[in-house]
């Protein structure tokens, strides 16, 4: 969330800076009349500032200052006050009606993500989320939504809901524009994604500081933002400048197979495709060719087509072979799951227990605030099969122990210990 919107301290209300200017005659025995006349105006002038109707101007402000003694900082900064104070009035009459705009937006979901804070009142609250969106009424996010419609227009995926789409794309940006970047550096961001396949093995609080630091040092903002119901959308690419691109991610179906594909799918845009364009991926994107070329990019990186041809011959599928693979490859069993899932050559009630979950909404809790239990990758692994070896198809502690050593050994992954 941007600290820098933390609305100053301001008066809801200003008293007219004519019933200031009423009540210094009163006490001086002024009449409009003498004072209309001391200031070269018509007396239906004053009058008029008397009653809030008409401004004091800055050279009425001067003029009062000679005559009365009271100086023009003051009538000024009463009168500027003022106005303020009639506006702010007007906009939360105005806000007040918006009740029904904030009833579009998921709220809940948007407070529970972090994308805003909770509100008291139905003003506040329309308040908050016009300052997140960046809009100055809902007539101008109505306006915005029509390039919300734009970015997926070559998508075959119906969105229910543009409001949380829109909402999920402006958080990316609002958390992408807070992360400074130096320009983007193509050949070490080509690099850094081959280095960053061993991350795969890690759970999300070892891999997702890593993967964000890597990409930011080429230039690349990574946003992390928990998924939105009725957005569908998994991730999205943009360039915010041309020296600074924006990849956004999401954990819609809080798979971490799904999380890598689609981390590899947009680093693909970022590195194959236009400056210009924009790219927002679903669940069944239209496979364009530009589309198709991300797709390849991202399964080839992960798994090589060559090994992947030798691991969808391997059958039957079993976990001990999925190890095996994992090892000599250097991605988590996860991925390849995954992707036999996603080839139809694996069933989804198979092999499951070496699937790893993902929630975005644990990344707004800082690592050095929390201390939760260390466990090592082994254990975690172990834990979340059950710890059971043989017919269940899950793997023991000491199998995965071995395996993580053995991971540590071939590609570069510390067995060091674990966030549970």
């Amino acid at each position: 969330m941007d600290k820098t919107r933390e609305n100053q301290f301001a008066p809801d209300t200003y008293s007219a800076p004519g019933e200031t200017l009423a009540e210094v005659m009163e006490d001086r025995g002024i009449t409009q009349a003498d004072l209309a006349q001391r200031l070269g105006l018509a007396q239906k002038t004053v009058n008029e500032i008397i009653g809030g109707k008409a401004p004091i101007t800055h050279d009425k402000a001067l003029a009062l200052e000679r005559v009365l003694g009271i100086s023009a900082g003051f009538w000024n900064r009463m009168e500027l006050g003022y106005r303020e104070s009639l506006e702010r009035q007007r906009s939360q009459r105005r806000l007040a009606q918006a009740a029904a705009w904030l009833k579009e937006f998921p709220l809940k979901e948007m407070i529970r993500g972090g994308y805003l804070r909770h509100r008291q009142t139905v003003e506040e609250q329309a308040e908050e989320l016009l300052g997140f969106l960046r809009v100055a009424s809902p007539v101008e996010w109505n306006a915005r939504r029509s390039v919300v419609q734009g970015f997926y227009r070559h998508s075959t995926t119906q969105v229910s809901d543009t409001n949380a789409l829109g909402a999920w794309i402006q958080q990316g940006e609002n958390l992408a524009r807070q992360t400074p970047c130096p320009p983007f550096d193509k050949k070490r961001f080509a690099h850094i994604l081959t280095d960053l396949r061993a991350c795969t093995f890690e759970t999300q609080d070892v891999f997702l500081p890593r993967l964000t630091e890597a990409c930011r040092s080429c230039g690349v903002a990574v946003a992390l933002v928990p998924a939105l119901p009725k957005a569908s959308v998994c991730g999205f690419t943009r360039w915010l400048s041309p020296e600074k691109a924006l990849l956004q991610l999401s954990d819609r179906h809080r798979r971490a197979d799904i999380f890598w594909f689609t981390f590899y799918h947009e680093a693909g845009h970022i590195l194959k495709h236009g400056k210009t364009e924009v790219f927002l991926e679903f669940n069944n994107h239209a496979l364009n060719e530009k589309e198709a070329e991300a797709d390849k990019f991202a399964a080839d990186l992960l798994v090589p087509p060559a090994q992947f041809k030798r691991i969808a011959a391997d059958t039957p599928f079993s976990h001990d072979k999925v190890l095996a693979w994992s090892e000599q490859i250097g991605v988590a069993p996860s991925i390849i799951v995954g992707r036999l899932r996603h080839a139809k050559l694996l069933s989804h009630d198979h092999l499951g227990a070496l699937l790893q979950p993902i929630d975005l909404t644990k990344v707004r809790v800082p690592l050095e605030d929390a201390e939760p239990p260390k466990r090592t990758l082994a254990e975690v692994f172990a834990g979340r099969t059950g710890g059971i070896h043989g017919g269940g198809g899950a793997w023991s502690e000491n199998t995965g122990r071995a395996f993580t050593e053995a991971m540590a050994g071939k590609h570069g992954t510390a067995p060091e210990e674990t966030p549970a």
